[in-house]
């Protein structure tokens, strides 16, 4: 237990807001129980669409790997091809540094691997879907299939956290977790995601 909190609040900078604070909580106690995605948000909590930082072009499809570092490396290294703002060593150099804290694979075949980059001028998230799965050391120690990377500002604690609750929050429900393994393609991953964000009333 210790361990998940001294990774978040490094994660999360030393100037937090109550807000924050109340976030890391959720994801701390969620990380020791099997409700892991299942807490809403806190009442008048902020919420970011993750439509806002996702974009078509920015989803994986076929990735496979046999562990967690091949896996990251092989998405880094596509969304660098996918976006020039992507600075391949530096953003691995960042998710690796994390993962080193403690696993990003959250449980329920998904993983939500992050880091702070320096340089980048905006947070930016990739999808990458694994039909096989990936040994990612995951909180429930099985395999990973769905994975939303997170790359960020050094400066944007709080944007950086709500991308990160946003991501959780929609990852708590099996029905679209189904959805994002059965979709034929970006098109229909793209749009499970917008429309699971519509219902959950995100829009």
């Amino acid at each position: 237990m210790l361990r998940f909190l001294f990774s978040a609040f490094l994660d999360c900078g030393k100037n937090l807001k109550f807000f924050e604070v109340a976030f890391i909580g959720r994801v701390l106690k969620a990380r020791v129980s099997p409700g892991l995605l299942a807490y809403p948000p806190c009442e008048g909590e902020d919420v970011m669409r993750l439509a806002d930082v996702l974009s078509e072009n920015r989803i994986m499809t076929g990735l496979e790997a046999g562990e967690k570092k091949e896996l990251l490396e092989k998405m880094v290294s596509r969304a660098a091809s996918l976006d020039n703002a992507v600075e391949k060593d530096a953003v691995l150099k960042a998710i690796l540094e994390r993962e080193r804290l403690g696993t990003t694979g959250i449980g329920h075949g998904v993983a939500i691997p992050h880091g702070r980059v320096k340089g980048l001028k905006e947070i930016m998230v990739f999808f990458g879907r694994s039909e096989k799965g990936v040994d990612f050391d995951s909180m429930d120690r099985m395999p990973v299939h769905l994975f939303f990377l997170i790359m960020a500002p050094e400066n944007s604690t709080a944007a950086h956290l709500k991308v990160l609750a946003s991501i959780s929050r929609l990852l708590k429900n099996q029905d679209l977790r189904s959805k994002l393994m059965n979709a034929n393609g970006r098109s229909e991953i793209y749009r499970a995601i917008v429309e699971a964000e519509r219902w959950s009333g995100v829009f």
